[in-house]
């Protein structure tokens, strides 16, 4: 796995958001996405990218790597937090691919799961994943190496939580559409974590997703300040 440092959080949050800007204004004639993460982490990311002008091609879409099963309106939805940073750019709502949480969990993740496959059944691709990483190892929702293990083609898994709520994630076969999928982490609390995904990466869930995957890295600053 190629890993980039940075020098600072900002700088690897400005480079994040210019690769975003290119793949969503790439001209294509055929739909294409980008594979966000939720969390705070990459947030000013995604506004910095959403504040800058340029023209969306028509064909990008936004897809959301997992969501916590709360209304929108809650503080803990990665949709409502991603939604309002991007709001620079007026996407249509049916550009944003996300969990209904309105749905029960497994009907949640049944749905997401369909959306998903009609998206690439229909020639859909996915230029870029941005993807979390937690210090525990996981990315998105896939807390557990059997949670980041393939799932024969299925794209969108309902994860029990013990401590609530509970959440819906893109799988790892999901995942692997992408033509480049970047992590992204900062401060000292994630070196350890960040040492394990370039060292032993089949050891933690997020390693274990893209094991053998070509174009995955790892951006990593070890400071936390901006």
């Amino acid at each position: 796995m190629k890993s980039v440092p940075y020098p600072s959080r900002a700088i690897l949050l400005e480079s994040a958001a210019d690769l975003l800007r290119k793949a969503m204004a790439e001209p294509a004639s055929t739909p294409h996405a980008v594979l966000l993460a939720g969390g705070q982490t990459p947030l000013p990311a995604y506004r910095a990218m959403a504040y800058r002008r340029f023209r969306v091609c028509p064909n990008s879409r936004i897809i959301l790597t997992d969501e916590r099963m709360v209304p929108y309106t809650s503080p803990g939805s990665n949709y409502g937090n991603i939604s309002r940073e991007l709001a620079p750019l007026r996407l249509p709502k049916s550009h944003i691919l996300k969990v209904n949480t309105h749905l029960p969990l497994h009907r949640a993740a049944d749905a997401f799961n369909s959306e998903l496959s009609e998206f690439l059944t229909s020639g859909g691709t996915i230029r870029l994943a941005l993807m979390g990483l937690g210090a525990d190892g996981h990315t998105a929702s896939l807390f557990t190496l059997e949670d980041a293990m393939p799932k024969t083609g299925t794209y969108a898994i309902p994860i029990r939580r013990g401590d609530p709520p509970d959440r819906v994630s893109v799988t790892s076969d999901f995942i692997r559409h992408a033509a480049r999928v970047i992590f992204i982490a900062s401060g000292p609390a994630k070196r350890e974590v960040v040492e394990t995904l370039i060292n032993d990466p089949r050891s933690i869930p997020a390693g274990l997703v893209v094991s053998d995957m070509q174009g995955a890295e790892v951006w990593y600053s070890r400071s936390a300040a901006t």
